[in-house]
């Protein structure tokens, strides 16, 4: 009787975490696609919104020329000051809510801005685009302090300036009544 061993081994190619890395990249597009086209959404809507009230803005002051010349102009004042004012703080609100060219060169700066060893969880644009904030995670503190320099040179032309910064320490997970782990990873939020 024979037995016959095996002895060749055969490499494996990393190509099923290459895969995992691309799906994992691909979603995260996805998702930044999704908030981008429901803030176009959004910001379209109040763009229709604002044309309305422009729209009624430019009527209201053509039937206030229109009164100047009757009598009781004074009376007809007072009942148009406060739409009038209403009009003008909802037009002056209307800049805070996006911007007409999108957001979209600040998700391509993001993708551009590359560190080895910084993962993205999160990004908040407000005001118009005046603020932007970044959360994730990193193997190492020296990496989010390059990755924030990054951030800083490319925003520069948006006027937009990171000038805080969140470090947080997370531990490896450990049962009760053991010693705690050292610290494996790094949240970190910039603002």
């Amino acid at each position: 009787m024979s037995q016959q061993i095996n002895l060749l081994v055969m490499k494996r190619s990393g190509s099923a975490s290459a895969l995992a890395t691309l799906a994992v990249l691909g979603m995260l597009l996805v998702s930044l696609l999704t908030v981008w086209g429901v803030r176009q959404s959004a910001l379209r809507a109040a763009q229709e919104t604002e044309a309305a009230s422009a729209l009624q803005l430019q009527q209201a002051t053509a039937t206030l020329q229109a009164r100047t010349q009757q009598k009781g102009l004074d009376a007809e004042i007072a009942l148009l000051r406060p739409k009038a004012e209403a009009a003008q703080k909802f037009l002056a609100q209307m800049g805070e809510l996006g911007s007409r060219q999108g957001y979209a060169r600040y998700f391509s700066a993001l993708t551009n801005a590359s560190e080895e060893g910084v993962w993205l969880s999160s990004v908040t644009v407000d005001r118009a685009g005046k603020s932007v904030q970044v959360g994730g995670h990193a193997l190492r503190k020296e990496s989010v302090m390059r990755y924030a320099q990054r951030l800083n040179t490319l925003f520069i032309e948006d006027g937009v300036q990171f000038t805080s910064l969140e470090l947080t320490p997370e531990a490896a997970g450990s049962k009760p009544g053991e010693a705690p782990r050292p610290a494996t990873a790094t949240a970190f939020k910039l603002y």
